[in-house]
């Protein structure tokens, strides 16, 4: 994915602000989603915020036809 100095929480609650700060017109946290952070039963938190960092990058830039978006989407 891009490379960026985005910090990763280690808490589920502090995810909506950081969707906002870091992944505003890439990506959208659901309402539902924000709701069920309250009772997330994930264990490897950072792999969840990483996974969303993932979709606001490399998944949207392949999906918007960018010149090797794809490429670096399949690595």
């Amino acid at each position: 994915h891009e490379k960026t100095e985005i910090p990763i929480p280690d808490h589920f609650n502090d995810m909506p602000d950081w969707v906002e700060q870091y992944l505003s017109g890439r990506l959208i946290l659901h309402s539902r989603a924000k709701r069920g952070l309250k009772t997330a039963g994930y264990k490897d938190v950072h792999l969840v915020y990483e996974s969303l960092l993932l979709l606001a990058t490399s998944y949207r830039n392949m999906r918007l036809n960018k010149p090797e978006a794809k490429e670096e989407w399949e690595m």
